[in-house]
């Protein structure tokens, strides 16, 4: 198991794609919902790693096409879940995609609770891919 703070740099972003489902997004507050965040299989994201930032929101982007043509990524930086004392897993046998990783509520990989899960709702920042 990897120590989430010598693996990733604090400033580096996580993007997470949004998928074109009512339940991960909150009309109301035009933002992603908290059970966007709340997967049981761990909450995945694509690290920005040494990429650039413009590279990791339209790759992230491109893994899922949206119905109305318009993609949109949630974007979190590391240290922003080191916070909550979330706990990110680099993905190793991931061939396909070498910038996987999932996040968890903690070592145990048990799923990122509603408390925190609305604060990474009410915290990412959300960009329209091109």
């Amino acid at each position: 198991m990897f120590d989430s703070k010598t693996v990733f740099s604090d400033d580096e972003l996580l993007g997470r794609a949004l998928k074109n489902r009512p339940s991960f997004w909150d009309s109301e507050l035009n933002r992603p919902s908290s059970g966007f965040f709340r997967v049981s299989s761990g909450c995945s994201f694509n690290r920005q790693g040494d990429r650039s930032r413009i590279e990791l929101i339209e790759v992230t982007a491109n893994q899922f096409y949206s119905t109305d043509g318009k993609s949109k990524v949630a974007l979190l930086r590391v240290i922003q879940l080191l916070d909550m004392n979330l706990f990110i897993v680099k993905d190793q046998g991931n061939s396909i995609n070498p910038y996987h990783c999932c996040v968890y509520q903690n070592q145990q990989q048990e799923k990122i609770t509603y408390a925190n899960a609305r604060k990474l709702a009410e915290s990412c920042e959300v960009v329209e891919a091109e």
